[in-house]
């Protein structure tokens, strides 16, 4: 049973990993002006870690960002 509990935990690190990438990704792209491809990226992160309230705060903001500007 051990080795199953090793490889759930890779998974859960290799998932929180790249959800931080999209997002830090995501911020940026807003930041430079690309709202679509920024709020693309926020809603795959916020998507692959639902339990991350900034991720979906982010996507809020990014979201009314957008629909103003």
């Amino acid at each position: 049973m051990a080795p199953h509990c090793g490889l759930i935990l890779i998974l859960v690190l290799v998932t929180g990993c790249a959800a931080e990438r999209l997002h830090r990704d995501g911020l940026a792209a807003i930041e430079s002006g690309q709202y679509e491809s920024g709020v693309a990226l926020l809603s795959q992160a916020a998507h692959s870690d639902p339990h991350n309230m900034t991720y979906r705060l982010d996507l809020g903001r990014a979201a009314r960002r957008r629909s103003s500007s």
